[in-house]
């Protein structure tokens, strides 16, 4: 859900017609996938996604968290399981769920990157500390009626919040649908558990 609204707002910037159709959305998919396993298998480590401090942490060179990071979003999944979860994806896009993390995403890349965002006026003053800590206002909702990001939290830290309210009610959708994956499944509900990233988030 997230990963399609950043690519619909990513789609209206470029003035490209967004599909909610297999084919166009499988592209997508695939598309994020190969990015991924490109970082795991030969990481760029002086991009901004690769933070060098994580490769020593606590004296530990074989801990591999920045690898580890782009594993966790590369399972296992074969042709026939992504065209399940976009099938999912289009059944359910009418779900007010599935709509509030889809357009909230849309969202968030819009506050990062439109040249007329609050955010990106703050970020381009080069101060971190105000970036880091930038909240949302309701004038930064304008066109973005669906969004749920929230307004009483940094906006860098508003996936903890969009997962943690959206977690169980999105697992729910998957486990009821007329298909089903074991494999899917079980990785849906046995994590991760995101709750433990809330407490040092909050304002």
């Amino acid at each position: 859900c997230y990963l399609f609204g950043a690519y619909f707002e990513q789609c209206k910037r470029h003035k490209i017609e967004f599909k909610f159709e297999r084919d166009f959305l499988m592209i997508q998919l695939k598309s994020f996938r190969k990015m991924i396993e490109k970082f795991y298998k030969n990481p760029n480590k002086k991009t901004t996604v690769w933070f060098p401090m994580f490769d020593n942490l606590f004296g530990k060179k074989d801990l591999n968290l920045n690898k580890n990071f782009f594993l966790a979003l590369f399972p296992p999944l074969k042709e026939k399981q992504l065209e399940l979860l976009v099938d999912w994806f289009i059944e359910n896009k009418n779900e007010e769920i599935v709509e509030n993390i889809f357009y909230s995403a849309a969202h968030y890349f819009h506050m990062e990157i439109d040249e007329k965002s609050s955010f990106l006026k703050v970020k381009e003053t080069g101060e971190y500390i105000d970036a880091l800590s930038f909240t949302l206002t309701d004038k930064d909702f304008k066109g973005f009626d669906k969004s749920i990001l929230p307004t009483n939290s940094a906006i860098r830290y508003s996936f903890v919040y969009l997962a943690l309210g959206s977690q169980k009610e999105l697992v729910n959708l998957f486990l009821n649908y007329k298909q089903t994956d074991n494999l899917i499944k079980k990785i849906i509900t046995i994590g991760p558990d995101v709750s433990y990233g809330l407490q040092p988030y909050k304002s």
